[in-house]
């Protein structure tokens, strides 16, 4: 899914050469792929306070959590 109509357009236009590269790798003549535009959710807007907002960064980037521990660093 994307959520932008001109990416889907541009999927759409790859989609002959892609398809054709994934069934030659894959050694499947019946793979399709499909592209459709999803509708963003509406979610309000969340302040996050700086405890949380590293927390975030620590749990995407496990790497930082060592940074931080290392050098005793703070958001301030």
């Amino acid at each position: 899914m994307t959520e932008n109509e001109e990416v889907a357009t541009m999927m759409q236009q790859l989609k002959p050469r892609l398809l054709s590269f994934l069934r030659q790798q894959l050694q499947n003549k019946q793979l399709d792929i499909s592209f459709k535009v999803s509708k963003p959710e509406n979610k309000p807007a969340r302040t996050y306070d700086k405890r949380e907002l590293l927390q975030h960064y620590c749990d995407v980037n496990s790497a930082l959590i060592t940074l931080v521990k290392d050098f005793n660093l703070e958001l301030s």
